[in-house]
């Protein structure tokens, strides 16, 4: 039965603010475990996931409200408010479970919606075949687009004096950067579980959901970052780079000054400092180009081969030296037990001649 106008302003009061207010109380549930929960991590992650997935289903099955707003007005909270009754200790665990949690929901979303989306089209093959379904379908993706960008512009006098504030180029990448995906594929399949609306009415929503989404990550989702580099819309800071510059210097001239103070020490005097010079990073001639630095590093192979020569050089000839200096300690050697020798046989002549006067 078609509802009036009274009953379907009720119907969507029920869903939308009842939605909210459920979701507003799971939030202060969640709250409250959370704060007495403070010390453990395991009972504080398990208590997130069992509210968000219990807030959605009640909502749905039980107390017939929207469970999309309800979910999402509890994760705004969480982000708000509730995030402060987590502990230190859990925040980081926290993110990663529910963070992949989310991954796999997720993925299991977008595979369910493909699928339900596909059997429809397939078992109510006119829906395919009908060129006016596909032209519908590019007019609700114009048209997702405008409502989007008149929503942006009317808001715009309070976003850009709210908060950080919003220039017209962040505008425009909120308006063409806003993809279609889990939510409304979420909806979707919400739709095709109510046994009351047609099989073809159904099919239509599939149709034409499952087409938004692949239209605005085919075309908006591939084309956002060149948007991006077109608009700029945070220019460089020049005192930043200047800041930069100045410390590579700072740190360029602290590396020659070790270099210098190493090449006057007794241990690394003899050291290949031409061939060490070519192995070091030169940050006074790095290139500054926005936020990254382009320093320019001499390939150890290129440095091995370029002092090759040099170094084998004085592998020889520190051999050669080793070789000589051996030589002249044997020989000194030699000297040195040969008139220890002479001297042992003065010593006994003079005994002798002691031992005759006696």
């Amino acid at each position: 039965d078609s509802l009036g106008f009274g009953e379907a302003l009720g119907f969507f009061l029920q869903l939308s603010a009842g939605g909210i207010a459920w979701g507003l109380l799971a939030a202060l549930l969640l709250f409250l475990w959370l704060r007495q929960s403070y010390a453990d991590a395991f009972v504080q992650t398990t208590a997130i996931l069992v509210v968000a997935f219990a807030a959605f289903f009640l909502a749905e099955d039980v107390l017939h409200v929207s469970g999309v707003l309800a979910t999402v007005t509890l994760g705004l909270f969480m982000a708000y408010r509730g995030k402060y009754a987590l502990g230190h200790h859990v925040e980081h665990s926290n993110h990663a479970v529910v963070s992949e949690v989310a991954f796999a929901a997720n993925t299991m979303i977008f595979a369910l919606a493909g699928v339900v989306a596909y059997r429809r089209i397939v078992e109510l093959d006119e829906i395919a075949s009908d060129g006016a379904n596909w032209l519908d379908l590019c007019l609700v993706y114009v048209a997702m687009v405008a409502v989007r960008g008149v929503t942006v512009a009317l808001l715009f006098p309070f976003l850009a004096r709210l908060g950080y504030g919003m220039t017209w180029k962040e505008a425009s990448l909120v308006v063409y950067g806003g993809l279609r995906g889990a939510v409304g594929l979420a909806l979707a399949l919400l739709v095709e579980e109510e046994s009351d609306i047609d099989p073809h009415t159904r099919s239509l929503v599939a149709f034409h959901v499952s087409g938004v989404v692949v239209l605005s990550l085919l075309l908006n989702g591939t084309t956002t970052g060149w948007l991006y580099k077109k608009l700029r819309p945070y220019p460089d800071n020049r005192y930043q780079s200047r800041m930069l510059k100045h410390a590579l210097s700072l740190l360029e001239d602290r590396v020659q000054q070790f270099a210098a103070h190493l090449r006057h020490d007794w241990f690394f005097r003899h050291a290949q400092w031409d061939f060490v010079a070519a192995l070091m990073l030169d940050f006074k001639t790095g290139v500054t180009a926005g936020q990254t630095v382009d320093v320019e590093l001499t390939s150890v192979g290129r440095a091995f081969a370029k002092h090759a020569g040099s170094v084998a050089g004085s592998v020889h000839g520190r051999r050669d030296s080793a070789r000589k200096t051996l030589a002249t300690l044997q020989a000194q050697a030699a000297e040195s037990l040969s008139a220890l020798r002479e001297a042992r046989a003065d010593m006994e002549r003079v005994a002798t001649e002691v031992a005759v006067v006696q």
